[in-house]
C-alpha cells in the first residue's frame, strides 16, 4: 500500500493503553465549554475509538480501518472500508479483546458512511456535532489506527471547505494515512465535527473529511439490521489494507486515495 510520508504523533499500541480507560464515565462526562488541551482530548476520544478489521467469506482479512463510538453498540466508520466484507470485528485502541460486528445499520454511499451494530462493544460514546459550523483555521485532532500504528492521535487545522458534486468535505491538515478512514475528526472540545475519508497523494498534506452533520442524519435514518455481506459494497478477491469506496467516491478515486 502506498502511503503519504506525513508528520504525525504516533501513539503505539502500548502507549494507547495508557491513555485508554474502560470507565465510561470519562468519556460520557459532559464537555467544558473551555478548550481542552491534546492530552485531555486524546484521554477523552481514545476510550471510543475503534480499529475495524474487515475478513472475507473464507474469514481471511482483507481491510483494516478505524471508527468510533456514535452510540451505545454503534460504531460510525466509512463504508469503503467493508468492502467485499462478510464479517468482521472492532477493538478497542489499547484494548486486547475484539467484539464482533453484529451486522450494519445504516450505509451511505454518496458520503461513504456506514453504521454497525457492536452489541458486546462496552465503550461511551463520542459527542457528535449535529451542524457544520466549522471554519477554515478552526484547529482539528484526528484519531486513527494509520498503517498498522494503532492509536496514532494528529493535530491540524481546517484549511479548507471543498464540495464535490452533491457532498460537501473538509479539507484539514491533520495527518491521516491508510487505515485512518472511519477516524473521528474532532475539535478543541473532543467533539467529532467530520470522519476521516481521504488524502490527495498528488499534493502536499491535503486531506478530507466528511463533515459531521453527515453521521447525524444517517443515525436518524438507521434501518433494520443487515448482514455485513449483504451491505458492504462489492469487493477485490485478493486481501487489501483498505479499499476504494462507491458512488461519488468511486468517481473521485483517480484523484484520492482512500485511508
Amino acid at each position: 500500500m502506498l502511503g503519504v510520508t506525513l508528520a504525525c504523533a504516533v501513539v503505539g499500541g502500548a502507549a494507547g493503553a495508557m491513555y485508554v480507560t474502560r470507565h465510561a464515565s470519562v468519556a460520557a462526562d459532559p464537555v467544558s465549554p473551555t478548550t481542552l488541551t491534546p492530552r485531555e482530548i486524546a484521554l477523552r476520544s481514545f476510550a471510543s475509538v475503534v480499529l475495524v478489521t474487515i475478513e472475507d467469506s473464507r474469514a481471511r482479512p482483507i481491510a483494516v480501518g478505524s471508527g468510533f463510538v456514535v452510540q451505545a453498540g454503534t460504531v460510525a466508520t466509512s463504508l469503503h472500508v467493508l468492502r467485499g466484507g462478510a464479517s468482521g470485528t472492532v477493538r478497542l485502541i489499547g484494548d486486547h479483546e475484539s467484539a464482533k460486528i453484529a451486522g450494519v445499520l445504516a450505509t451511505d454511499a454518496t458520503s461513504d458512511l456506514a453504521l454497525l451494530s457492536v452489541p458486546s462493544l462496552e465503550a461511551a460514546p463520542l459527542a457528535v456535532s449535529e451542524t457544520d459550523a466549522t471554519a477554515i483555521g478552526d484547529k482539528v485532532f484526528v484519531v486513527g489506527n494509520p498503517e498498522d500504528l494503532e492509536g496514532t492521535f494528529s493535530e491540524g487545522i481546517v484549511s479548507g471547505k471543498r464540495r464535490r458534486d452533491e457532498v460537501r468535505l473538509l479539507q484539514i491538515t491533520a495527518p491521516i494515512s491508510g487505515g485512518s478512514s472511519g477516524g473521528p475528526v474532532l475539535d478543541g472540545q473532543a467533539r467529532v465535527i467530520g470522519v476521516a475519508t481521504s488524502s490527495l497523494p498528488s499534493g502536499q498534506n491535503l486531506n478530507f473529511a466528511i463533515p459531521s452533520d453527515y453521521v447525524t442524519s444517517l443515525l436518524r435514518s438507521r434501518g433494520e439490521l443487515r448482514e455485513l455481506a449483504k451491505a458492504a459494497p462489492p469487493g477485490p478477491e485478493r486481501p487489501l489494507q483498505t479499499a476504494r469506496a462507491g458512488g461519488l467516491f468511486q468517481h473521485l478515486s483517480r484523484l484520492f486515495r482512500w485511508r
